[in-house]
C-alpha cells in the first residue's frame, strides 16, 4: 500500500517536543527566577516552539520527500539493463549501476577501484576511436554516442553502444560526466546477418552480384590512379540443366554449394568470385599484364571446375565456358565490363570449339543486332507481319502436286523481304518467341487449308514445328483443337520436326509422338543428314516421311559419293515404311 509523507503529522510530532522541552525549562524559570506566574510569559515560549517546529517539521518532510525520490530513482536505475555510469573531472567513479556485473562480469566495486577499466575491456581495433571520442565529450554540450566492442571478464565478446555527455554547474563549469552503456549484441548481430545475405549469396556463401558490383566499382577507381588493366570473367556451367533434370534440383543445389567452394578456397591464382545468377559466376582477376596471361589463367580456372565432383555418391563432372573483358580496353564501367563478358562468353559458346572468348567490338555489334531483331520480331507477331508462303512438293514419278510445305516469310506491305528467316527464327527461338509465332503460325496454316478443303482442293499441309513448340505441354491439344474447330481431316495435316527435337529421346516425347501420329496426323523429320542423325531415332520414332537436306541434293552431279549417300538415305527412309522428300530439286538431273 502506498504510504503518503504527512507535513501535519510531522508538524505536531515536532512542535510537541520542542513544547515539552521548552515548557520544562519555562516552568524552572518561573519556579527559580520568577517566583510567579504571569501569562504573558508564555508569548515567548509558545511563539518559540511554533516556530522551531515548523522549521524542523520543514527539515524534515523534505529529507523524507527526498530520501524517497532518490530510492525510487535508485531502484530505477538498477533494475535498467542499461549500465549507467557518474565520473568526476578526475574520470574517477562515483557512481555504478549494477547492470555493470551483467554488461561486463565486474561488479561496481571494480569500477570504483580501477576508473580505466572499461577502457581496458574495448578492443584493440576500436579504442583509437574511443580515445577520440572521450576528447570530444568536453567540447559540446550535447550527448554523443559511439559502438564498441568489448571483451568480457568470462571473454565474451559484446557490442555496446555508448552514450555519454559532460554534467555543468549553473557558471558553465563541467562538474561531472554521466554515461549509459547498452548491450546491443543482438541488433549487431541482425544487422551482420542482414548485411549478410544483402551481400552475399545464400546457397554458395559466394559475394553476389551487387558486392561485385562495389568491388568491381572500386578497383576501376584504383586501377585509373595506378593506370594498370584487369580482367572480368564471366563463367557459365554448361548443360548444367540436364544435371537438374536427371538427378534432382536438391542435388544440382549441392553441387553449386561444391564448386563454389572449390573456387573459393582451391584458387590456383589470385582472383574475386561471386554468383551471379543460377549457373552463373563472375570472377575478376584484379592485376593482369596481357591477354595471354588472362587466357592461361581462364583455363587454369576451367581445370579447377572440370576436377570430378561426388554428391551423393554420384560422380559429376561439369564443364563451363569462360568471356573475358579487360578494363580498360573493353569497357571502363561496371555495366559494360559485365555485359561484355558475358556476351564474349554467349559468342565462345555458340560459334567456338573453345571455351574461352575474349570480348570484341564486332559481338557489341551483334549483340545489338539481336537486340534490334527481337524488338522488331515483338511488334511483327503483333501485326501479324510474318505470313505463311507455299512451296509445293511433287511426286517424281507423276509430278503430280501431293502436298505443301508452309514457310513463314516476313514482308513488309510492299511484298519486300523483311528479313530472312535464317536471320529472325534463330532470334525467336532464342528468346522464346517462337511459342507465340509458332501459334500464330498454326492458325494460318489451319486456316488455308481449311479454304483449300472448303474449295474441293485436297492437299496435305505441313508445318514446321520449333523444338521449343514440339515439347510445350499445350502443343499437341491446341493443334487437335484447331484442326477439329475447322473440321480439318487430320490427313491432310503434317507437322515437319528437325533431329534436334529428338536428341532428349524421352518417354514423354515418344508418347507425344504416338498421339499424334494415332490422330492420322503425320510426322516428318526436316533436314535429315545435317544434325544427330541416329537410326536408334527412325526405330523410335516411326515417322512417317523422311526429308534430305537440299545440301546434299546440291552436289549430287558432281559427287559420286554423294549420291551414294542419297541412295542409302532413300533406301533405309523405305526400309522404316517412310516416304522420302528431296528438297530443292531444281533441274532434270537431280
Amino acid at each position: 500500500m502506498k504510504q503518503k509523507i504527512s507535513f501535519f503529522r510531522i508538524y505536531l510530532k515536532y512542535t510537541s517536543l520542542v513544547m515539552l522541552i521548552i515548557g520544562v525549562v519555562f516552568t524552572l524559570q518561573v519556579i527559580f527566577v520568577h517566583k510567579q506566574f504571569q501569562p504573558i510569559y508564555l508569548i515567548a515560549p509558545v511563539t518559540l516552539s511554533l516556530v522551531i517546529g515548523f522549521l524542523l517539521s520543514a527539515i524534515t518532510y523534505m529529507r523524507r520527500h527526498l530520501n524517497k525520490k532518490s530510492r525510487l530513482m535508485h531502484a530505477l536505475v538498477e533494475m535498467a539493463p542499461e549500465l549507467s555510469c557518474i565520473e568526476d573531472t578526475q574520470h574517477n567513479y562515483t557512481y555504478v549501476s549494477n547492470a555493470a556485473l551483467h554488461i561486463t562480469g565486474y561488479t561496481p566495486d571494480a569500477f570504483y577501484a580501477d576508473p580505466h577499466l572499461l577502457e581496458s575491456l574495448i578492443l584493440d581495433i576500436d579504442r583509437p576511436k574511443w580515445n577520440a571520442f572521450r576528447s570530444e565529450i568536453a567540447k559540446h554540450d550535447e550527448s554523443h554516442y559511439i559502438e564498441l566492442r568489448i571483451q568480457t571478464k568470462s571473454g565474451a565478446l559484446k557490442w555496446i553502444e555508448y552514450y555519454c555527455s559532460a554534467i555543468y554547474d549553473d557558471e558553465h563549469n563541467i562538474t561531472a560526466y554521466r554515461s549509459t552503456s547498452l548491450n546491443i549484441s543482438k541488433r549487431k548481430g541482425y544487422e551482420l546477418e542482414i548485411q549478410h545475405l544483402a551481400e552475399y549469396d545464400p546457397l554458395t556463401e559466394l559475394p553476389n552480384r551487387r558486392y561485385m558490383h562495389e568491388l568491381i566499382t572500386n578497383l576501376i577507381a584504383t586501377s585509373k590512379q595506378e593506370k594498370r588493366s584487369f580482367a572480368v570473367l564471366f563463367v557459365d556451367l554448361d548443360r548444367f540443366k540436364h544435371i537438374n533434370d536427371t538427378h534432382g534440383h536438391s542435388l544440382g543445389d549441392k553441387l553449386l554449394h561444391e564448386l563454389a567452394v572449390r573456387l573459393n578456397t582451391d584458387k590456383p591464382f589470385d582472383y574475386f568470385i561471386s554468383r551471379f545468377g543460377g549457373d552463373e559466376f563472375v570472377v575478376v582477376i584484379p592485376v593482369v599484364n596481357d591477354m595471354t596471361e588472362v587466357r592461361r589463367k581462364a583455363e587454369m580456372l576451367l581445370e579447377c571446375i572440370n576436377s570430378e565432383f561426388v554428391i551423393s555418391s554420384i560422380p559429376l563432372h561439369i564443364d563451363a565456358t569462360i568471356g573475358i573483358a579487360c578494363f580498360p580496353e573493353h569497357g571502363e564501367n561496371v555495366e559494360s565490363l559485365i555485359k561484355n563478358a558475358d556476351t564474349a562468353m554467349y559468342h565462345a559458346k555458340q560459334n567456338t570449339i573453345y571455351n574461352i572468348g575474349f570480348f570484341q567490338k564486332t559481338l557489341s555489334e551483334n549483340s545489338w543486332q539481336f537486340l534490334h531483331i527481337e524488338h522488331e520480331l515483338r511488334q511483327a507477331i503483333k501485326t501479324e507481319s510474318i505470313t505463311l508462303h507455299y512451296q509445293p512438293q511433287f511426286n517424281i514419278r507423276t509430278m503430280e502436286i501431293s502436298g505443301a510445305e508452309s514457310l513463314a516469310r516476313w514482308m513488309d506491305a510492299s511484298g519486300n523481304t523483311v528479313m530472312s528467316p535464317l536471320q529472325f527464327i534463330p532470334v525467336a527461338e532464342e528468346t522464346g518467341l517462337i511459342i507465340p509465332l509458332g501459334e500464330y503460325l498454326l492458325d494460318s496454316a489451319v486456316e488455308q487449308l481449311s479454304q483449300w478443303q472448303r474449295k474441293g482442293i485436297a492437299i496435305k499441309i505441313s508445318l514446321n514445328v520449333s523444338a521449343a513448340q514440339f515439347s510445350s505441354d499445350e502443343f499437341c491439344d491446341v493443334m487437335l483443337k484447331k484442326l477439329s474447330q475447322e473440321a480439318i481431316n487430320p490427313e491432310n495435316f503434317e507437322i515437319e520436326i528437325t533431329e534436334s527435337v529428338l536428341v532428349k529421346n524421352t518417354q514423354a516425347q515418344l508418347d507425344l509422338i504416338e498421339r499424334i501420329k494415332s490422330k492420322d496426323i503425320s510426322i516428318a523429320i526436316d533436314d535429315f543428314g545435317t544434325g544427330y542423325s541416329s537410326i536408334s531415332y527412325l526405330r523410335n520414332l516411326s515417322s512417317n516421311v523422311l526429308k534430305i537436306d537440299k545440301k546434299f541434293i546440291d552436289v549430287l552431279e558432281h559427287s559420286q559419293s554423294d549420291r551414294n549417300l542419297v541412295h542409302a538415305i532413300i533406301t533405309l527412309a523405305h526400309n522404316f515404311n517412310m516416304l522420302v522428300v528431296a528438297e530443292g530439286i531444281e533441274t532434270q538431273e537431280q
